[in-house]
């Protein structure tokens, strides 16, 4: 009696456990690669100029919460994140280049840290405007944050904003309705791997 008694209890702690090791928590992968954008076929680039005709869906790998975002063919940022889903300032946002004659500008922050974006220029014919947006969001249920990042052509390119020769395709599109937000204006372009764009010329009388 006794024997079958112990029997029945190891055999009830064997159940428990096998019970608990599958409805136990499942630990994330800390570096996880995605498109985050559903709406977005994923960011291809041409075999030559322009590399790129519509929004897509930029390659996104978040390792440990520094996101890399990479439009193919032109280049990427990388930042990091904080726990609450928002851009962590204290480390300066990093530009790299992929295609040649490209230039960017300085990464912008908006306000309330959910949004950076950059844009990429190259001035060889033809002329090229992209742009990386990105919209973060707090995680839910312990899961990772939320990166929704769309990249492509700038939608206001060509038109001259102000006397300062900068075109409007050198910031970007606010008003992407996958992304959900504004992103805030970028600083004027930074020369790399490429002569800067010169300033425009307005018409006008001597002086």
């Amino acid at each position: 009696m006794t024997r079958t008694r112990i029997a029945a209890a190891a055999a009830a702690l064997l159940i428990a456990g096998a019970v608990l090791s599958v409805a136990g928590p499942a630990f994330a992968d800390p570096t996880t690669t995605s498109s985050t954008s559903t709406t977005l076929a994923p960011c291809t680039p041409a075999s030559s100029a322009p590399l790129y005709t519509a929004r897509c869906a930029p390659t996104v790998v978040n390792a440990s919460g520094t996101v890399t975002v990479t439009l193919p063919g032109v280049g990427s940022i990388t930042f990091t994140v904080n726990p609450d889903g928002t851009v962590n300032t204290s480390t300066a946002p990093s530009v790299s280049l992929l295609g040649d004659n490209f230039s960017h500008s300085t990464p912008k922050v908006s306000a309330d840290g959910t949004h950076i974006s950059v844009s990429f220029i190259n001035i060889a014919s033809p002329q090229q405007h992209y742009n990386i947006k990105v919209k973060l969001s707090p995680p839910t249920s312990g899961g990772p944050v939320g990166i929704n990042a769309t990249a492509g052509p700038n939608t206001h390119k060509g038109h001259h904003h102000g006397d300062d020769g900068e075109h409007e395709g050198n910031k970007p599109d606010d008003h992407d309705a996958d992304e959900g937000g504004p992103a805030g204006s970028l600083a004027p372009l930074a020369p790399h791997g490429g002569q800067a764009p010169s300033p425009s010329h307005h018409g006008g009388g001597g002086d």
